[in-house]
């Protein structure tokens, strides 16, 4: 290290200026509160420039990084995309129909589809407690009756025969030994 030179917040925040390479020497010496002379006097000590070089290689390093995460994120949405395409292809127009008709198709589709993008996210991070999909168990008991409420009334329109209980209905099920 040179005995003249000593390292200085100005001569720190001077060298991470130069090495972004956004503003002119002009400027730089002005956001720091130095005369342009004093700027390029620093330039020719081998300390500064060694701190602006490490500094470029480290903005590099980070703009790369930035690059390289940015072609994954797009190629994550890439097969994010495929992967709801190809879902919704498969929807058939019987179940179309389905889930015009019937609020339990309409969620399981949106279920399914829940589940492509939240598995594809699974493979890169783990959840954040607000990206979670919510507890079921942890509804309000009010929310829950009537997720249950509906779940029952679309079991009855499709299954009615199953959830009658009338005493002639249990008869028909009964075998000629129990009566």
């Amino acid at each position: 290290m040179n005995p003249k030179w000593s390292w200085t917040e100005q001569k720190r925040n001077a060298a991470q200026l130069i090495a972004a390479g956004h503003l002119k020497k002009t400027q730089i010496a002005n956001k720091v509160g130095v005369n342009v002379l004093t700027l390029r006097r620093w330039s020719e000590y081998e300390e500064f420039k060694t701190q602006i070089e490490q500094h470029q290689q480290a903005n590099q390093q980070k703009l790369d990084q930035e690059i390289e995460n940015q072609e994954q994120t797009k190629a994550d949405c890439q097969n994010l995309f495929d992967q709801v395409t190809e879902i919704i292809q498969e929807i058939t127009k019987d179940e179309l129909r389905k889930i015009n008709q019937n609020p339990i198709a309409a969620i399981n589709l949106w279920l399914r589809l829940h589940n492509a993008v939240h598995n594809q996210q699974r493979k890169f991070q783990t959840y954040e407690d607000d990206d979670a999909p919510p507890n079921l168990a942890e509804l309000e008991p009010e929310v829950a009756q009537r997720i249950m409420d509906v779940i029952s009334r679309e079991h009855q329109k499709r299954n009615p025969i199953d959830c009658q209980t009338s005493p002639e209905l249990l008869s028909v099920s009964r075998t000629d030994d129990e009566l």
